[in-house]
């Protein structure tokens, strides 16, 4: 009798814990405005049919079929999820007929470079959007999508939005010496990377979603991203600020009056489950705060900490680059000018995103004279990273005055505000 009641104890105890869970269905909704897509640069394919890519002198020979003829055009698209693949962290994208009223899009689902084995190309008329799903070397039910269109800007642009595009590219070229076509012939791509449901929780309506952040497929890694916003809204957030948070820190959506912990992320992204916790979400990083004393190493490798650029009466500006990031590129002559603006009342140091030797190679070429050192998981996270470049301004106590994805005339302003109050 006792080992009988033992063993209902035993099973009341997982039916409470199982029903302690919440199930959260999700669906493949991407919640972003729709009329404004990322630039696909196209560049024109050379004769030989040999591309460099990212920065390297390493040629790569592209193979395709026999059938292709006249000018054909190539772009690369964001991509994680493929082991080993020959272009690091992109696949191809092949098109034909680039100039005319229904190019063709070839895509190297494989990334092997070899277009003849990856069945028909897609037809993209000037009207049409398409969605390419690319699929895991290692799982083919995990995708990661995203939805192409013959036209970058599904809205009206102006001369100054293109210059500032091409320059841009230009700038930061990918393909080393490829022609870039004219911008008029650019295809524009937007991820699909969101899974979202609206639900009731806690007695609020609410919409909760996941971001497949580094955009392999997955859902369930440490990068990716757990996200809230308004019930049944069409932009859901990606924003620390705005709550989401890292999966691979604490877990957790605040809703209502309770904080939920996520126990389990289908890989899939089809659903999660979350249950009630203690546990309280970690304080975001605000303007007024005091920021942490966070350690670093500089370029030539010493270590070093923010605090200890804290300088009586200067403004302290930390720039969070990389030297991939197209915006920080395009911004250096700009933040150039307010450096030497403001020598004598600013310090200045930059932390890159980035492998080292890059980073040395670009210092050098550009002839960068501020402190330069290299990032580490605890400052992305604790600075809230969630953009580049990113701007932190403190005053001489290590306040925070501004922070952020700020424009060059936002960070100008900041630095007036506060030599105007002293």
């Amino acid at each position: 009798m006792k080992r009988l009641l033992c063993i209902l104890i035993m099973c009341t105890a997982q039916m409470v814990q199982a029903q302690g869970k919440i199930r959260v269905d999700l669906r493949n909704e991407y919640r972003a405005p729709n009329d404004i897509y990322n630039p696909l640069p196209l560049y024109k394919l050379p004769e030989n049919n040999r591309i460099t890519y990212s920065g390297s002198d390493k040629e790569y020979e592209i193979k395709i079929p026999t059938d292709i003829s006249g000018d054909v055009a190539f772009t690369t698209e964001f991509f994680t999820g493929w082991e080993d693949g020959a272009l690091d962290a992109s696949v191809l994208l092949l098109i034909t007929n680039y100039t005319g009223s229904e190019p063709q899009l070839y895509i190297d689902y494989n990334q092997n470079l070899d277009l003849t084995d990856d069945g028909a190309p897609v037809n993209l008329p000037d009207d049409k959007i398409e969605y390419i799903h690319l699929y895991r070397s290692d799982n083919q039910q995990a995708t990661y999508t995203f939805k192409v269109t013959k036209n970058f800007l599904r809205v009206s642009r102006s001369v100054e939005m293109d210059a500032k595009w091409m320059k841009i590219i230009t700038q930061n070229p990918i393909h080393g010496d490829a022609e870039i076509l004219p911008i008029e012939l650019w295809f524009g791509a937007k991820r699909q990377n969101m899974v979202s449901h609206s639900v009731e929780v806690n007695g609020q309506k609410i919409q909760l979603g996941i971001m497949d952040w580094d955009c392999n497929g997955l859902y369930n890694d440490s990068e990716d991203r757990l996200l809230m916003g308004e019930y049944e809204s069409p932009y859901l957030s990606f924003n620390e600020r705005d709550g989401a948070v890292s999966l691979g820190e604490e877990p957790l959506y605040e809703i209502g009056n309770k904080t939920y912990e996520v126990v389990h992320v289908d890989p899939e992204g089809d659903f999660l489950e979350m249950k009630v916790t203690d546990k309280r979400k970690k304080a975001i990083l605000k303007p007024g705060d005091i920021v942490a004393d966070l350690k670093f190493k500089l370029i030539n490798g010493d270590t070093t900490s923010i605090h200890q650029f804290l300088k009586k009466g200067k403004v302290t500006l930390i720039d969070v680059w990389g030297t991939w990031c197209k915006p920080c590129v395009s911004k250096l002559p700009e933040l150039k000018t307010i450096y030497e603006q403001n020598a004598d009342m600013m310090n200045m140091v930059a932390i890159a995103y980035d492998n080292k030797p890059a980073v040395e190679k670009f210092i050098a070429k550009h002839d960068i004279k501020w402190v330069n050192g290299m990032f580490t998981k605890e400052i992305i996270s604790e600075l809230m990273v969630e953009g580049y470049p990113y701007f932190l301004i403190l005053n001489d106590q290590g306040k925070v005055l501004n922070l952020g994805m700020m424009s060059m005339t936002e960070l100008n302003s900041t630095l007036k505000s506060y030599y105007h109050e002293d």
